[in-house]
């Protein structure tokens, strides 16, 4: 077939759907706010940065080492004592009746013990019905009774801390102070350009079908390659304005610059938006309504959230959503993103994700084609 006739009544197609936009301020709205709105709370209110939890103490002892036990607690700015309690019943109630994460109970023998070189227990209550609460208090709480025993022992054979052979010195690279926004505002770009690029061009089909001008074009001398690259163009261009749009919230309001070529992250943008067209035209061709559309988008996105590292760490998985997690796209655009973003990696060490998330979109488009073959047969 001559390659004219492929693409046969692809600049009507593209026409028409660009007036349509154009005319349709209610589309351009929800392509722009929604995926806005998604990043902004999002990036704030997702924080793993956890510091203040509020905590209450039981001091038996009331004198200065226990205090200043109490005090370094305090210092280490990830405890911070709401009030002092005067008995285990209260303690434990403290606890109970939420709010506080984190009872401390010191014996009164605690600055005895330490004065005469003996061991002295420390209760240490946490809350464990939140777990990253609960491992953060854990870890600080741990940290601080092993320094300070190690201090102790130190301080009897005359010796500081500043003696110890041994010294770790880590190095933290690409995000050093550990700020969750580095970590979380790339995901969320990702996870809001792929929810909002289905829809609109899912939308774009069912609509059409709704309104039965579908199947008028359907009668018309077009080819189905024509037809479904005039209608992805468009959307195509605007899902890559949105995606710019984003990257500068990205930069501007939660100070986290690209790493990386810049140039080459916004062209394997480009890739990930066409593969999730792709997705928008599959799921186009099944849906018959655009109620249905949104639930199938929908039900594309849950897997994205919780499989593709947006969150979580695939590692972590069991082994079978291990294995799923490589069927889902957002996986190698959320390595991009964050290669790219945060570790100035380049197309050599994206090389894999390059690779299969290019073939993922061709292949979608494909069986896009396809399926829009059938139809129209």
């Amino acid at each position: 077939m001559p390659i004219k006739s492929r693409f046969r009544g692809f600049n009507g197609i593209l026409y028409k759907e660009v007036l349509q936009l154009m005319r349709d301020p209610i589309a351009l709205f929800f392509a722009f706010f929604p995926p806005l709105i998604q990043v902004i709370v999002f990036g704030f209110a997702i924080n793993t940065d956890i510091k203040h939890i509020p905590a209450v103490f039981y001091n038996q002892d009331q004198r200065r080492q226990s205090r200043e036990f109490l005090d370094q607690m305090r210092n280490t700015q990830y405890i911070d004592f709401l009030a002092e309690v005067h008995s285990e019943k209260e303690l434990a109630n403290a606890l109970t009746g939420g709010g506080k994460y984190v009872g401390i109970k010191i014996p009164p023998d605690f600055s005895e013990n330490l004065a005469n070189g003996k061991p002295t227990n420390v209760l240490v209550l946490i809350d464990g019905s939140d777990n990253t609460i609960a491992a953060q208090a854990l870890n600080v709480t741990s940290n601080l009774a092993l320094r300070n025993s190690l201090e102790e022992l130190l301080r009897e054979s005359g010796k500081s801390i500043k003696d110890i052979p041994l010294d770790t010195r880590p190095k933290i690279l690409y995000n050093p102070d550990l700020r969750s926004q580095d970590f979380f505002v790339p995901g969320v770009i990702g996870v809001a350009l792929q929810l909002s690029t289905i829809i609109l061009t899912a939308f774009s089909i069912v609509r059409e079908r709704e309104r039965g001008t579908l199947e008028q074009l359907m009668v018309t001398p077009l080819s189905e390659l024509g037809l479904l690259l005039g209608k992805i163009i468009p959307y195509t261009v605007l899902g890559f304005l949105m995606a710019c749009f984003l990257f500068f919230i990205m930069s501007v309001v939660f100070k986290v610059d690209v790493a990386g070529n810049v140039f080459l992250l916004l062209a394997l943008t480009l890739v990930f938006i066409f593969t999730n067209l792709s997705i928008g035209l599959l799921i186009s061709s099944r849906a018959k309504t655009q109620t249905e559309a949104i639930q199938i988008a929908v039900a594309t996105l849950l897997p994205s959230i919780f499989l593709s590292g947006y969150i979580f760490p695939r590692f972590t998985m069991p082994d079978i959503f291990y294995a799923m997690s490589f069927l889902i796209p957002t996986t190698y655009y959320m390595n991009i993103l964050r290669g790219i973003i945060l570790r100035a990696a380049g197309a050599v060490d994206l090389g894999l994700d390059i690779v299969v998330l290019s073939g993922m979109g061709l292949l979608l488009f494909l069986l896009a084609v396809k399926r829009f073959k059938k139809q129209i047969s």
